[in-house]
């Protein structure tokens, strides 16, 4: 807030990044539940397994392309709100990279 790539932790992200978020779930939530893991978004964080949602943005980051693959894995049918946002707490590396990729971006594009 203080650089003004924000003006409020209860703006919903996608005012910052539409061409990612509009149209999924994720475009329902406020930067405060990125920054607090309160999405209710769906994100498999299984470290053991090599299918997860976690795993998969860990090979994007290894990708050429990474921010393609990791948009198309946040744009992913199923990263579906399992709760109302801000009801549960659930540690989720897809939207701490979303607020990453969000909060990066050049002032001018914000």
């Amino acid at each position: 807030m203080k650089e003004g790539r924000i003006k409020s932790l209860d703006d919903k992200v996608v005012k910052y990044n539409p061409d990612v978020l509009r149209g999924t779930a994720w475009e329902y939530i406020t930067m405060r539940q990125l920054l607090l893991h309160t999405s209710c978004v769906n994100w498999n964080e299984d470290y053991t397994n090599p299918q997860s949602d976690f795993a998969q943005l860990t090979q994007c980051e290894a990708h050429s392309n990474t921010y393609v693959c990791v948009n198309s894995l946040v744009k992913s049918p199923k990263c579906k709100a399992y709760a109302k946002p801000g009801k549960a707490w659930s540690y989720s590396s897809g939207g701490a990279w979303l607020l990453g990729d969000t909060l990066g971006k050049p002032l001018e594009k914000i």
